[in-house]
């Protein structure tokens, strides 16, 4: 299978839990296991910063500390689907070219990518 493609470093978070007097982590938190997952976990090539889990703009940061995959749930219409996201404490949408801008933002190159993590190259059409 050739390994590991991505590892997802996700907290635990507890509102809605039995354990929701716990603290969840913090932004520090968060961003010091996604740059040690990176340093430790040199047989994954990839790790994905979730926006989801993490926030938009917490994520966009991640980029900068190991992550090298932005991500949420993408569908067919070529929109993130709506997911419940701790940053905005309800559901929420990211289109493909809002994804593209935090990338961006960063200072950095944003990649389509399949599944396997090879880029997708898409023809254009002479208008």
């Amino acid at each position: 299978s050739g390994g590991f493609q991505c590892f997802i470093p996700l907290a635990f978070y507890p509102p809605g839990t039995q354990l929701a007097h716990l603290p969840g982590p913090s932004g520090v938190d968060s961003l010091k296991t996604m740059a040690v997952s990176r340093l430790m976990l040199d047989n994954f090539p990839h790790i994905k910063s979730y926006w989801v889990m993490l926030g938009k703009r917490l994520a966009q940061v991640a980029l900068h500390f190991g992550a090298n995959d932005l991500d949420g749930t993408i569908t067919e219409g070529g929109e993130l689907s709506t997911s419940y996201s701790v940053e905005a404490g309800g559901e929420v949408k990211m289109s493909k070219p809002e994804i593209v801008a935090l990338i961006e933002d960063a200072g950095l190159v944003a990649v389509e990518r399949d599944t396997l993590y090879n880029p997708v190259v898409r023809e254009t059409t002479a208008a």
